[in-house]
Formats: C-alpha cells, structure tokens, sequence
C-alpha cells in the first residue's frame, strides 16, 4: 500500500518490505549471530557435561532420568552463565512468522491478491510473481501459461504426471540456491563438526521451498540471504579487527621495558655535637 504508491511495481514493494523487515529486526539478527557464536564455543564444555552425565548400561530407569535432569539443568547454567540459550538464533525466524505466512497466502490465492489491482499479473523479469517454479494440477489454466512447461509429457513417469516446470522462474530459483547455499557454508564455517549433518538437511528443505513458495516469496527469501549474508560478513570483519588491535595491545605491554628500580634513597648524615 504505501510503498505501492510511489513505486507502481509491486516487484519493487517487494524489496522494499524486505529491506525494513530486515532493518527492523537488524539488532535481534545481530543477537543470532552473537549467540550461534557463543554456542559454537561453548560446545567442548557442552561435551564435558554430556559425559559427565551420560547413562550406562547397569543404571536403573530412576537413576537414568536423574542424570538427564542433572545434565540439563546444569546445560542450561552454562547457557546462562555465558549469557545465551538456544532460543535466541530461533528469535529472528519467530518473528518473522507472521509477515511469511500473510506474505505466503497473499501471493498464493486469489481472493487476497485480486484485492490489490493488477497483482495477477504483477511479474519480474518476465516471471508471473504469484506462480511457483514447480506446478501441480489443478491450476487456472496452467498449460496456456506462458513459459509452463508439461513435465508429464517430456518424461514419461507417473511421479511427473500433470507437475509442470515454469521456466520464467528459474533464474530467481538459482540465485535463492546460490545465495542459500552460501548462507549455509558460512553457518557451517562457525559451527561445528556436529552441527553441520543437520545443516545439510537444512539445505535440501530449503532446496524443495524454492520450487514450491511463489516468485514473490522467493525474491523475498533471496534479498533476505543477501542482507543476513553482509551482515555477517561485516560482524565477522569487526571481530577481527577488534581481534588484531587487543593482540597488539598485549603484544606492546609484553615488549615495553619493565620499568626501572627507583633510585636508592639518600642517607642523611647526622651531624657531630
């Protein structure tokens, strides 16, 4: 409505909604990024309390549940005493619920999108905003769609029968692969060894997203990766430099002379009577 005013390009409403989500929630995104790191450095301690706690084989069920009792609760002081809690990096996402499913059902059905004049035929770069890149029947007409391409009819497979390609889509989905994709490998680089299974099937669902959300939500979702990707590049970046200029402190009082013995003092001669 308001940025539609000026603009006269929904496409164009679309990055600008998704430029002051991302402002808007710029302190909680920076607060993710904090605490991931955090968690990730908290993980050998993490370990040790595992250990500490972790059930044998001899133990009865009463003695099994104690230690998992202990073990969480003594997690969550460590959480605690480092300042954090695994539902800080789920914070941004929580918020944004909201905004993502209105988003979705706007783009997705016609009853809400018909409301904003020439929605249905709203488009960028030539791909219709309220189309998928991965149809399925039924849909208004989808074998005239321009673009749409009958999977079903090129490859001959019950899975593909009436799934159709639109391909005015695709380079909007590479680019939300690719930006995806880079998002990822830079969670991966700031956690651990552990983290980075789930982080794969992370990926993939991401992956299956792509093809199913509408080219708005998808453009919405591709800016989102660009913005949270600066912004942890730039957090990163400041890290460093803050890294490099305490190593030169301690490296200057490390090569400073000690200072020296102050001189001795004087005694004063007592004079003779």
């Amino acid at each position: 409505g308001v940025f539609h005013r000026v603009t006269q390009t929904y496409w164009i409403d679309i990055v600008l909604l998704t430029a002051t989500v991302r402002l808007i929630l710029s302190p909680v995104n920076r607060m993710q990024t904090r605490s991931m790191k955090v968690m990730t450095e908290m993980q050998p301690e993490i370990k040790v309390v595992q250990e500490k706690y972790k059930a044998l084989p001899d133990d009865s069920a009463e003695v099994k549940q104690q230690k998992g009792q202990d073990m969480q609760k003594e997690t969550w002081a460590l959480y605690k005493t480092h300042g954090t809690s695994p539902v800080a990096s789920c914070l941004p996402m929580l918020i944004q619920m909201p905004i993502l499913i209105s988003f979705f059902w706007v783009l997705r059905s016609p009853k809400y999108y018909d409301l904003l004049p020439g929605f249905r035929q709203a488009s960028i770069f030539g791909a219709n905003l309220t189309t998928k890149a991965f149809e399925t029947s039924p849909f208004p007409n989808i074998e005239s769609f321009p673009g749409m391409i009958d999977l079903g009819s090129l490859i001959n497979t019950p899975f593909l029968l009436d799934k159709f390609l639109y391909l005015p889509a695709l380079p909007l989905f590479l680019i939300y692969l690719g930006t995806t994709y880079l998002q990822t490998s830079q969670m991966k680089a700031s956690n651990p060894q552990s983290q980075q299974g789930p982080m794969n099937y992370m990926f993939i669902m991401f992956l299956w997203f792509g093809l199913i959300f509408p080219v708005g939500l998808l453009l919405y979702f591709t800016l989102s990766n660009l913005f949270q990707m600066q912004q942890y590049a730039s957090m990163k970046k400041a890290d460093v430099i803050v890294k490099k200029e305490s190593e030169s402190e301690i490296k200057t009082i490390e090569d400073k002379p000690p200072p020296s013995p102050p001189p001795p003092k004087k005694r004063k001669k007592k004079r003779k009577k």
